[in-house]
């Protein structure tokens, strides 16, 4: 099986409880590159209170990651500022979507 064979989870990392949410990270993987690669980083940040979610690598399916990236900033509970974080590919992805209005 590939990973073009299955679907891509959304990997989320939670602020501790007891801390008040500041806001609501998604990270956008560059090319190659899954969301449980930015383990450290998502734990880093949401220690500091943030929710933090990790899509999938839009170079692969790029309608499944503009999808997540919607159900992760819209969805019932999202906490503001709404901020958007990408690596090579992804950083590119996420200014098309900024460009395009699609976020």
């Amino acid at each position: 099986m590939t990973l073009l064979d299955r679907h891509v989870p959304v990997v989320t990392w939670t602020e501790p409880e007891g801390i008040a949410t500041r806001g609501t990270l998604v990270v956008i993987p560059g090319r190659g590159e899954q969301g449980v690669h930015y383990e450290r980083f998502g734990r880093r940040v949401a220690a500091d209170g943030y929710r933090v979610h990790a899509v999938a690598d839009p170079t692969v399916d790029a309608a499944l990651t503009a999808a997540q990236i919607s159900a992760q900033l819209t969805g019932s509970g999202t906490a503001s500022p709404r901020i958007l974080v990408g690596s090579d590919a992804g950083a590119l992805f996420a200014a098309g979507l900024a460009a395009a209005g699609e976020v």
